[in-house]
């Protein structure tokens, strides 16, 4: 068994030595990104359950990608947001965990 912040932080773990890095030029955070954050950043967050109760839980991982700008519009960088969910997807596809007995997929 593990808890939403242990889990969180599994997936900070995994995500901080991944090579993140060549696509996004920020950095991985728990919980809030700076406001002032104007970087290719990703967020770890998570859907909140009740205290006490043993149940599935869900870890969510935000990537942020700074838009790109043509003029006075602002699009979203697809390109950073598609290669950085190449990198980040495949890290949680099946892995367990004998330590604390707990799958990520």
């Amino acid at each position: 068994m593990i808890t939403t912040i242990g889990l969180q932080s599994l997936v900070y773990k995994i995500i901080k030595a991944s090579n993140f890095k060549s696509v996004l030029n920020g950095d991985v955070y728990m919980g809030s990104r700076p406001l002032n954050s104007l970087k290719n950043d990703v967020v770890i967050g998570s859907l909140n359950l009740p205290d006490g109760t043993v149940m599935p839980g869900t870890i969510i991982v935000n990537i942020f990608a700074k838009d790109i700008q043509n003029g006075t519009s602002f699009f979203p960088d697809l390109k950073t947001l598609e290669n950085a969910a190449k990198i980040i997807t495949p890290l949680f596809d099946d892995v367990y965990f004998p330590e604390h007995s707990t799958n990520i997929d």
